[in-house]
């Protein structure tokens, strides 16, 4: 059961009360004016530590693209040169799914109603599923496993983030109907 606004606001300004964002919410037990935090790490933080993963994923990607424009002295363009190709692509394709899947894990942590479980599963397998598909665009032309791998499970975790993102917000509202 979800306390009032009225016991929320009383709670933050309690001696030994939480923020006034972490009284009543998910993964926080409160008693009278005292609230426990019972997870062992804020969603927020664990969505800020895959985000950040993934930032460096796109820096290494973006700087493997420059190492091939210098080896291959092109500076726009690809210059018909595969690696240079494929570097640019394997870094295209990174932000192409690095940022929907980032704003998925944040709204993902901002929401009261998502298990540590899932945030960890759909980061996860979009941090991984990053990283081999880089690797394997980075080192052959056409299909390889790390690509196809990667692909699948960049794929799983956007779907697993749709899923949380939409049962997170139509949930509530089908059980208050």
């Amino acid at each position: 059961m979800q306390p009032s606004a009225e016991r929320i606001i009383t709670s933050a300004f309690a001696k030994d009360a939480r923020p006034l964002a972490a009284a009543g919410k998910a993964g926080y037990r409160c008693a009278k004016e005292k609230c426990e935090d019972t997870k062992p790490m804020p969603l927020l933080s664990i969505a800020a530590f895959y985000a950040g993963v993934n930032i460096l994923i796109l820096l290494i990607l973006s700087f493997l693209v420059v190492v091939q424009r210098r080896k291959t002295k092109v500076v726009l363009g690809d210059g018909g040169e595969p690696a240079l190709r494929r570097a640019i692509r394997a870094h295209g394709n990174a932000v192409e799914y690095v940022a929907p899947g980032l704003a998925g894990l944040i709204l993902l942590a901002l929401m009261d109603t998502t298990p540590l479980w899932l945030l960890h599963a759909a980061s996860g397998g979009l941090t991984l599923g990053r990283l081999l598909h880089g690797f394997g665009l980075s080192n052959a032309d056409g299909a390889s496993v790390g690509r196809g791998f990667g692909t699948l499970l960049t794929w799983i975790a956007l779907v697993v983030m749709a899923g949380g993102l939409i049962w997170g917000a139509v949930g509530p509202l089908l059980a208050g109907a």
